[in-house]
C-alpha cells in the first residue's frame, strides 16, 4: 500500500509543486461566516428571521438584539453581550416554522397561567408527548384555570428542578392510575427542598444570676 501511494505521488508531484505556488497566504484573522440582523423583541417574546419564528428569554421583551446567523445556529446579543445561542431552523416553500422554548416564557406564564390556553403556539410549549397526553387530561377533567394552573405549574417545576422527562413520566403515571392531578407530589418529589436549619449557640444562665437579679427588685 506505501508502495502504491508513492507512486502516485511521484506522478502527482510536479503539479503539486506548481499549485502551492499559486497559493496566497491565509488571511490573518478568520472571515465571517454569518449575517448580522438587528431586530426587536416581541411582547409575546419571540423573534422572527428568515420566515422563521424563535422563542427568547422573556427579561429580553422589548429589547434590541443583534442576531448573528449562521449555517446552524442563531447567537443572540444583547447590550454587548453574548446572551443565547439556538438551534436554526429553515422554512421551505414559504411555509413558517417554530422554535418555541417553554423554558423561555415560563416565568411569565407563572403570573397568569391562565395564558396559556390561549397563546398562539400553546402546544409548542409542551416539550414532549407524555406532556402533551397530561394536558389533555387535565383540560378534560379539570376547571379550565385549574387545568392551566396544573400544566404551567408542571412545567415550571421542570424547568427550576431540570427534571423534565423524569417529572413528565412521574405526573403522567399518578393520572392514569389515579386520576390524580397533585402538583403538591411532584413538587416534594422532585424539588428535593431539604430545610438548613441554623446552629445556634445558646447559653444558659446559671439560676444564681437569676436569684442575684431578683434581690435588687425593690420589695
Amino acid at each position: 500500500m506505501q508502495n502504491l501511494l508513492k507512486q502516485r505521488n511521484r506522478r502527482i508531484h510536479s503539479a503539486f509543486l506548481e499549485e502551492q505556488r499559486q497559493l496566497q497566504p491565509l488571511p490573518a484573522t478568520q472571515r465571517v461566516n454569518y449575517t448580522e440582523h438587528i431586530l426587536s423583541v416581541s411582547r409575546n417574546s419571540t423573534i422572527t428571521i428568515k420566515h422563521v419564528l424563535y422563542s427568547v428569554p422573556s427579561r429580553l421583551v422589548s429589547s434590541c438584539v443583534r442576531v448573528r446567523l449562521f449555517d446552524a445556529k442563531l447567537e443572540l446579543w444583547c447590550a454587548g453581550e453574548h446572551t443565547l445561542t439556538l438551534t436554526r431552523l429553515f422554512s421551505s416553500s414559504g411555509i413558517r416554522q417554530r422554535n418555541i422554548d417553554y423554558q423561555h416564557v415560563i416565568e411569565s406564564l407563572v403570573k397568569k397561567p391562565r395564558a396559556f390556553r390561549f397563546a398562539k403556539w400553546r402546544d409548542d410549549l409542551l416539550p414532549n408527548e407524555d406532556y402533551r397526553r397530561i394536558w389533555q387530561r387535565a383540560d378534560n377533567e379539570l376547571p379550565a384555570d385549574d387545568a392551566c394552573k396544573y400544566m404551567v405549574g408542571l412545567l415550571h417545576l421542570a424547568k427550576k428542578a431540570n427534571c423534565e422527562d423524569a417529572l413528565g413520566r412521574y405526573a403522567l403515571a399518578q393520572i392514569e392510575q389515579a386520576s390524580r392531578f397533585s402538583l403538591l407530589d411532584c413538587q416534594q418529589r422532585f424539588l428535593n427542598v431539604i430545610p438548613i436549619i441554623p446552629s445556634l449557640r445558646i447559653q444558659q444562665h446559671a439560676l444564681s444570676d437569676y436569684q442575684a437579679l431578683l434581690a435588687k427588685v425593690p420589695a
